[in-house]
C-alpha cells in the first residue's frame, strides 16, 4: 500500500511531519488563546518530542515496553507543561511587562523578570 501513495515513502514522511506540525500549531494556538500568552512549550512538546517519540516508537516491538514509554512521555510532558506555563503565569502576575506590547506578548516574562514593587 505504501508504494501506491503519492510521492512514495518520501511523501508518507512529509505527510507525517505535516500532521505533527499542524497538531503542534493548533495546540499552541488554543493554549495561547486560553492563557492569553504566547509561550511555545506545547509546540515543542508536540512537534519536537512527539516527532522523536513517533520515530523511536517504530523501533519498539514489545507492546508493554511501548506502553510504558508512552505513559512515561505523557507524565513527563504534563509535568513540563504545568511547570513552564505555571512559571510564566506567575511571572506575568508578578513581573513588570515589556514596554513594547508586541514584545510583551511574544517574549516570556520570566526570562527577564524585574519584580514590581
Amino acid at each position: 500500500m505504501k508504494t501506491r501513495l503519492i510521492g512514495g515513502r518520501r511523501g508518507l514522511q512529509i505527510a507525517q511531519l505535516g500532521v505533527f506540525f499542524l497538531s503542534a500549531l493548533f495546540h499552541e494556538y488554543w493554549f495561547g488563546v486560553a492563557f492569553r500568552v504566547f509561550y511555545p512549550v506545547m509546540f515543542m512538546l508536540y512537534f519536537v518530542f512527539g516527532g522523536i517519540f513517533f520515530s523511536v516508537s517504530k523501533l519498539i516491538k514489545n507492546k508493554s515496553i511501548w506502553n510504558t514509554a508512552l505513559w512515561f512521555n505523557l507524565l513527563i510532558g504534563t509535568g513540563m507543561f504545568i511547570a513552564f506555563y505555571g512559571q510564566e503565569w506567575y511571572a506575568r502576575q508578578r513581573c513588570a511587562p515589556y514596554s513594547n506590547p508586541v514584545a510583551d506578548f511574544l517574549l516570556p516574562r520570566h526570562w527577564a523578570c524585574h519584580r514590581i514593587k
